[in-house]
C-alpha cells in the first residue's frame, strides 16, 4: 500500500472511529494529561500503545512529547498495514509489534522493539474488552512486568458498573443506548463510515480484501455476546497484577479512563504457558 492511500485510510478510520465515540478526543486529552502530570514535555520516555491499531495514540503522545519513543503492538493485518505505511516509524520514534496478546510472548517481542528491558507507560484504548477474563489477567501481569517501578498504564474503554449495582448498570445501558442514537445521527450528518460500513469498505479495497480475509481467521474465536470484564474485575485484575494505585481519572456513565501505577516492589514474573 502507498503512503498516500494508507494516510487516506488512516483519516478514514479516525473519523469512523471518533464519530462512533463522540468524546474520544476528550477522552484522549485526559490520557496525554496523564503522561503530562508524569513526565515534562521534553522528557526521554517509551509509551506502549497497546492493541493499537493503526497507531492512533502513538501519533497523539509523539505529537505533544517530542523525545518520547512508543512501540504500536497489535494483531490486526488491515490495521498494522495502514499504520506502518501511513506513518513508517517517525523518525526512528516508533516500533511495530505484530503479536496475539493471548500469547504471553508477545511482551518480550515488545521490549525487544522498544531496545530496553522496561518501558515507563502502557497506553490502550477501547480494545482490552475483547480478550477474555483469563487472558486479560496474564496481559495485566505482562504488564507489570514490563512497566518500570512508578511506571503506569492507562486504559480508556467501556468497563461496566458491576452486576450488583443493578441501578447503576441500568442508567448505563440507558446512556449507551442515547450514544448509539447519537452516533447514527452524526454519521448521516457528517457522512463518516460505521463500523461495519468501515470493514465493508476494507474487504471490497482490492490492496486490503487479502489481508481482511486474513483478519477474519485471526479473530475467528471472538464472540461479541460474551461477557466482558467491567470495571470491577479490571480493577481486581491490576492490583493482583502488581499496581498500587488504581483509579478512574475521567467517566461518562460506563465510558472510563482507567489509571494504574506499577509498584515499586520486586519485578513481577512475566507468565508463562
Amino acid at each position: 500500500m502507498e503512503p498516500a492511500e494508507a494516510r487516506e485510510w488512516y483519516e478514514r478510520w479516525e473519523r469512523q472511529q471518533s464519530g462512533i465515540i463522540g468524546v474520544r478526543e476528550e477522552r484522549f486529552g485526559v490520557m496525554l494529561d496523564v503522561l503530562g502530570a508524569i513526565f515534562d514535555a521534553d522528557d526521554e520516555f517509551t509509551a506502549v500503545d497497546l492493541a493499537s491499531g493503526p497507531a492512533g495514540i502513538s501519533v497523539r503522545v509523539l505529537d505533544r512529547f517530542p523525545r518520547a519513543c512508543a512501540v504500536a503492538v497489535d494483531y490486526d493485518p488491515v490495521l498494522l498495514a495502514v499504520g506502518r505505511s501511513a506513518h513508517g516509524d517517525l523518525g526512528g520514534r516508533l516500533a511495530w509489534v505484530e503479536h496475539d496478546l493471548r500469547d504471553p510472548a508477545w511482551s518480550r517481542a515488545t521490549l525487544a522493539a522498544a531496545g530496553r528491558d522496561s518501558v515507563d507507560a502502557v497506553l490502550t484504548a477501547t480494545a482490552l474488552h475483547w480478550i477474555p477474563t483469563g487472558s486479560l489477567a496474564d496481559v495485566f501481569r505482562a504488564c507489570g512486568a514490563m512497566l518500570r517501578p512508578q511506571g503506569v498504564l492507562v486504559n480508556c474503554d467501556n468497563l461496566a458498573y458491576p452486576p450488583a449495582s443493578s441501578t447503576m448498570r441500568r442508567v448505563e445501558e440507558m446512556a449507551r443506548a442515547a450514544d448509539r442514537d447519537a452516533a447514527m445521527a452524526r454519521a448521516e450528518a457528517t457522512d463518516f463510515d460505521g463500523w461495519e460500513q468501515w470493514w465493508d469498505a476494507v474487504a471490497a479495497d482490492p490492496s486490503l480484501a487479502p489481508l481482511h480475509a486474513e483478519r477474519e481467521r485471526r479473530y475467528a474465536w471472538r464472540n461479541r455476546d460474551e461477557y466482558r470484564p467491567g470495571i470491577a474485575v479490571h480493577t481486581a485484575l491490576l492490583h493482583e497484577a502488581g499496581f498500587d494505585e488504581v483509579e478512574t481519572v475521567w467517566q461518562r456513565y460506563q465510558n472510563r479512563v482507567l489509571v494504574a501505577v506499577r509498584n515499586d516492589e520486586g519485578p513481577v514474573t512475566i507468565p508463562h504457558r
